[in-house]
């Protein structure tokens, strides 16, 4: 990836301006009372795609730990350093959406540069295995009089959300100079993105994702086109996706689900729910029935699963995937194999999740899900109907009345611990 700076600044020894608020201090960059960060999309091609970082401002706050005084500084609504160790300084990360493109060249151009004297900057904990912060410090760092960090900002490799390519770029408005306890900011920049050799249109239409889109990227100006038809349920066959017509909503299920009376009827009821209430075409598959798996589930097949999310995705752009059916045999001491209870969780490094069956078009650079994804932990009867019945009553109550569901953002940790 290119990439080329222009500096285009002048620097100013700034006496800042500070408002105590208890124990948290604003401090004034262009604004006395404490703001977020603002950013502003000026263009937005399939060429390249401009934008303007405003800062007004930062909070601090003393910490005394092992006879030194530290200052943790942040941005509300912002990220900050995590490598344990280094400075912890704010960054402003955002999610941008590109074209196909071979290449992509960053230019910032800064318009506002400030110096504050006598910050000592908090480093950033470690985590021991017990989840406890641990206080460290990069001798490296803290020991030299260069300023850290030496780069001006990070661009991730492309990646994508469904059809959306999008990469990271995260931004280091601050330098700090631990030697001298000087630090520097740079509260006023513009940011251009460039694409080489661009194919298509900067945005792509997701449909019902395309809200979603809209609060992943800061530049994603797209319209839903998600049409309801006269929506049905069925039980599809997993070696002909093609002929399904349609999927928006896909149910994967534990074999008992399938092969027992009751519990095939009450995920119906689900899958009628569906229909019924979000003008989905639901369509129901038995896990044993996925090409590779045959009629012995290890807890090793997800691959097998994955890849069969992955192709209903290609055919349909399937939203949503629901899995019925338990993580682990709870019974089950021969190594989590069993024939109807299991649809397996894949594992990542050193545990168990089912991220990877959400997250298939993808570079490995980011974490973004590509489908909704849930789960029902069952493994009987009595464990599914108190499942389903607890979704189909809550959704038919006054809790759910309104168009606030419409506008929340669920937030999941990705890892271990």
């Amino acid at each position: 990836m290119k990439t080329r700076i222009q500096l285009l600044c002048f620097l100013v020894f700034l006496t800042a301006v500070s408002i105590s608020y208890g124990d948290t201090t604003w401090v004034q960059i262009t604004d006395s009372t404490p703001a977020p960060v603002e950013v502003s999309i000026t263009s937005n091609t399939s060429s390249s795609v401009v934008f303007t970082i405003d800062i007004p401002g930062f909070y601090t706050t003393d910490i005394e730990e092992d006879d030194t005084t530290y200052q943790k500084i942040w941005f509300d609504n912002e990220s900050f350093i995590i490598e344990p160790g280094h400075p912890a300084l704010p960054v402003i990360s955002k999610n941008i959406a590109v074209p196909i493109c071979s290449g992509i060249s960053v230019s910032i151009t800064y318009s506002g540069q400030d110096t504050l004297g006598d910050y000592y900057i908090f480093p950033a904990l470690g985590y021991s295995e017990n989840c406890q912060g641990e206080l460290s410090k990069d001798y490296s760092i803290y020991n030299s009089g260069n300023c850290y960090p030496s780069a001006n900002y990070n661009c991730s490799d492309i990646d994508y959300f469904r059809d959306q390519a999008g990469v990271v770029l995260t931004i280091y408005p601050f330098k700090f100079s631990p030697a001298n306890s000087k630090l520097r900011i740079c509260s006023s920049m513009t940011v251009t993105l460039t694409f080489s050799n661009p194919s298509g249109d900067i945005n792509t239409n997701l449909g019902l994702f395309s809200s979603v889109a809209q609060e992943m990227f800061i530049n994603y100006n797209s319209t839903d086109e998600f049409t309801s038809t006269d929506a049905i349920w069925e039980w599809a066959d997993p070696d002909d996706i093609p002929s399904w017509g349609r999927c928006d909503y896909l149910i994967i299920t534990a074999g008992f689900i399938y092969e027992d009376e009751d519990s095939r009827l009450k995920i119906q009821d689900l899958a009628q729910h569906r229909v019924d209430l979000n003008g989905f075409e639901v369509r129901l598959v038995n896990v044993l029935e996925i090409p590779g798996i045959g009629q012995q589930i290890n807890i090793n097949d997800w691959t097998d699963i994955r890849t069969f999310i992955a192709d209903v995705y290609d055919e349909y752009r399937l939203y949503f995937v629901l899995l019925a059916g338990d993580a682990w045999d709870d019974a089950g001491a021969g190594g989590g194999q069993v024939t109807t209870v299991l649809i397996p969780a894949p594992q990542e490094v050193d545990h168990h999740s089912d991220h990877y069956y959400a997250d298939f078009i993808t570079q490995g650079v980011t974490e973004w899900e590509d489908v909704a994804f849930g789960r029902l932990s069952v493994g009987n009867y009595d464990e599914l109907e108190i499942g389903v019945d607890k979704i189909l009553d809550y959704e038919a109550g006054p809790q759910c009345a309104g168009d606030w569901k419409y506008n929340i953002m669920q937030q999941r940790f990705v890892g271990g611990g």
